[in-house]
């Protein structure tokens, strides 16, 4: 990434605001602003939250190709939307929290994200129960933040989410049992409902290459439909690890051991057989729970 000292912003660069708004639309131009230029032609965008950096990175191509087709004739061309990941928690909130919340909340809810400019602070609560506590005291918890540290931005505490149960999946290209696939989602689900309790989203994350793992996609997608609350199961934009070159697997460890994941679900077509991602997963201290192909379908 190019050095923020590189971008500038000219004389012209006040027109780049009206040019953004006309192109992308009132509803991004509020969570998204152009905020600099560099000579090699990429325009720097700083958002209000992280969802919006990521809608602005999804979107690029198509943004680029519309700021070309209406860009004024006294604006240069822009050659790539250079979006800035929004900050994350101030370590001063982050020092502060304990005496904030009180001691009971301090390991149960914490700060996790800001939005809206800086002006929102979620949290993450690891029961229903410090959910609620935490929302009864949030009022108190504002005001305290604010006279502690008066240069802080933030103006108001959003309502607590519960925490996700994160699940990797990894699998072996000759696993083909569906049955057992679905078995063990469904056992998963239950365990997380009885451990965690119901209201906790369920994150079953994979990398969407084996028929597995297409298999755990359909069991969300078809069979969890009438539960409440849904698990949301999502490709795990990770490449490949076999063939690899060194720094594509230095960064599928990275993304392993900041994924925050409970489990990898690991489903081998043989007890001996190894799965790269799953020792990957092991190596990074998450538990390997194995399961293989029924005997029926084996048989």
């Amino acid at each position: 990434m190019a050095a923020l000292m590189d971008f500038e912003q000219p004389d012209w660069f006040g027109q780049v605001t009206d040019w953004w708004s006309s192109t992308v639309g009132p509803d991004l131009a509020r969570h998204a602003q152009p905020a600099g230029f560099s000579a090699e032609g990429n325009l720097r965008v700083i958002c209000s939250a992280r969802p919006w950096a990521n809608q602005v990175k999804i979107m690029a191509a198509h943004l680029l190709k519309r700021l070309e087709e209406n860009r004024p004739e006294t604006l240069p061309k822009v050659n790539v939307l250079l979006v800035v990941d929004p900050p994350g928690v101030p370590e001063d909130v982050i020092s502060v929290w304990p005496t904030l919340v009180g001691a009971d909340l301090a390991d149960q809810v914490r700060p996790a994200s800001l939005s809206r400019w800086g002006q929102d602070l979620a949290t993450i609560a690891e029961t229903v129960q410090a959910r609620d506590l935490f929302e009864q005291r949030a009022a108190a918890v504002l005001t305290h933040l604010r006279a502690m540290l008066p240069d802080i931005t933030i103006t108001w505490l959003s309502p607590s989410r519960l925490r996700s149960v994160k699940v990797l999946i990894a699998a072996s290209a000759e696993f083909l049992d569906v049955g057992t696939v679905e078995d063990a989602l469904t056992d998963l689900w239950h365990d997380t409902s009885q451990v965690y309790g119901p209201e906790h989203p369920l994150w079953i994350l994979h990398t969407g290459e084996t028929p597995a793992e297409q298999a755990a996609q359909e069991w969300a997608n078809l069979t969890l439909r009438t539960l409440s609350p849904r698990p949301r199961v999502d490709a795990l934009p990770l490449a490949s690890v076999e063939g690899d070159r060194p720094d594509a697997v230095a960064r599928r460890n990275e993304q392993l051991r900041s994924g925050g994941f409970d489990l990898c679900l690991a489903f081998a077509a043989h007890p001996d057989e190894g799965l790269a991602l799953a020792e990957l997963a092991q190596g990074s201290g998450i538990p390997v729970r194995q399961r293989l192909p029924s005997p029926e379908a084996t048989s």
